[in-house]
């Protein structure tokens, strides 16, 4: 049993389940999280707390006329974007001005950062400023600056090949995760990193992804390190057909299912239930 210990790492899988199962109910059912931690801070006391959160990128809501030319005519630049498509960005960029904390010459701004991380939206202008408005209600709801809100936010759906209408699942499940556990926003994104691409692969949500973070974060692991530990079990998971004699042996020995473990059909929590048997 110790050998399928080190095999598995530190992680706990038993404590692991059950807190999963907790943490992925509040990822799951979040629709009104970013809503309400929103509406808390866009009363008049609310306002002042998140401009100062935002930072550089929470500024006033109208910028010098220059600024905001310069601004457009790098976006133009980097999406080939001219002429109503622009003026479209122009449009997009004054509303998130006039309705959030964010002006409108920063939001012009982060259509170019998360196009750049993201080109694929530059073949949207629609689904580019769907994103960047998710990434502005994460930074708002969160006290996060803006650039990294949406390299959270465009890191979490490059890490599941998530299209841009995914976007608001994915912010959602991001601030709910930080809101319910101890993992803030900026770790379970380093973790996503590590393991994002792998639990992808082997048919592990994003909410449960979020879920397994938090669950690591609270036992003082958090980041890159929960993030490289969730890879390596998941990876283990998959092939655990292939590991060693020995590991097999013991497996069948305490009665393990190896199908059912490496069975990506299966939701993550019933493959990690029959590895609480280690």
């Amino acid at each position: 049993m110790a050998d399928l210990a080190l095999v598995f790492g530190s992680v706990g899988l038993g404590s692991l389940l059950s807190d999963l199962t907790r943490l992925e109910k509040s990822a799951t059912g979040v629709g009104g999280t970013l809503s309400t931690m929103v509406s808390t801070i866009t009363g008049p006391a609310g306002i002042a707390a998140a401009t100062a959160a935002i930072g550089s990128f929470a500024v006033d809501s109208v910028k010098a006329f220059g600024e905001f030319e310069t601004s457009l005519n790098s976006l133009s630049a980097i999406t080939g974007a001219t002429g109503k498509d622009l003026e479209f960005f122009s449009d997009q960029a004054k509303s998130i001005g006039e309705t959030t904390t964010v002006s409108a010459n920063e939001a012009v701004k982060a259509f170019e950062l998360i196009g750049s991380a993201k080109p694929e939206l530059l073949k949207s202008k629609e689904a580019l400023a769907d994103v960047t408005k998710e990434a502005i209600k994460l930074a708002e709801a969160s006290g996060m600056s803006l650039p990294d809100a949406a390299k959270s936010a465009v890191g979490a759906l490059n890490q599941y090949g998530a299209a841009a209408d995914q976007a608001g699942r994915f912010v959602n499940v991001l601030a709910a995760g930080a809101l319910e556990g101890a993992s803030p926003i900026a770790a379970s994104t380093q973790a996503l990193e590590q393991f994002g691409s792998v639990a992808n692969g082997f048919n592990v949500s994003i909410e449960e992804s979020i879920g397994l973070v938090q669950t690591l974060a609270d036992k003082n692991k958090m980041g890159a390190e929960a993030g490289t530990a969730l890879r390596n079990v998941l990876l283990k998971m998959q092939t655990i057909k292939a590991l060693d004699k020995k590991a097999i042996d013991d497996l069948n020995r305490l009665g393990v299912n190896m199908d059912l473990v490496s069975n990506a059909a299966l939701p993550v929590s019933a493959r990690l239930k029959e590895l609480q048997k280690v």
